[in-house]
């Protein structure tokens, strides 16, 4: 069975790696042209750390962590208004805690379904027509390609 993945982000290529492992084929279309080298820090830890563990990439993503001592939140003046001492939040959660690049985790998830997953970079979905058992997708670059639902 071959299913469409919109969006090669965190998601869809998280969705991939696990249709694969049950013997679905996915297909992933992502807009841009390559993986995205700019974005913004998230904290990674609870379910998301849960999922990388049982995917094993834990370890592809420990030696690229921010660095930082704390988190601050700001007030409209752009002062300090609290604090949080990132050693406390590992502690409180057992270690699984990581501050990482948003397009670390993309980058580690590609290379973890890059070999077994179609990505299609520069392409999007242009239109879809279902039927009672499929979805044909036409692409941007005017192909047409149908899918189970």
């Amino acid at each position: 069975m071959k299913v469409l993945i919109s969006g090669g982000g965190i998601a869809g290529l998280t969705l991939a790696y696990w249709l694969q492992k049950v013997g679905v084929t996915p297909v992933v279309v992502e807009q841009a042209n390559g993986m995205r080298h700019n974005g913004y820090g998230v904290d990674f830890y609870s379910t998301g750390y849960d999922v990388a563990e049982r995917m094993q990439l834990v370890d592809q993503l420990r030696p690229h962590q921010i660095r930082a001592q704390y988190l601050a939140y700001l007030n409209e003046q752009g002062e300090p208004a609290a604090k949080l001492a990132l050693d406390t939040m590992r502690q409180v959660l057992g270690g699984k805690y990581m501050a990482l690049m948003h397009y670390t985790l993309e980058d580690v998830l590609y290379d973890a379904v890059r070999a077994q997953v179609e990505v299609r970079f520069n392409t999007a979905i242009s239109a879809l027509e279902q039927s009672a058992d499929a979805v044909t997708a036409t692409f941007s670059d005017g192909q047409s390609e149908t899918f189970a639902l």
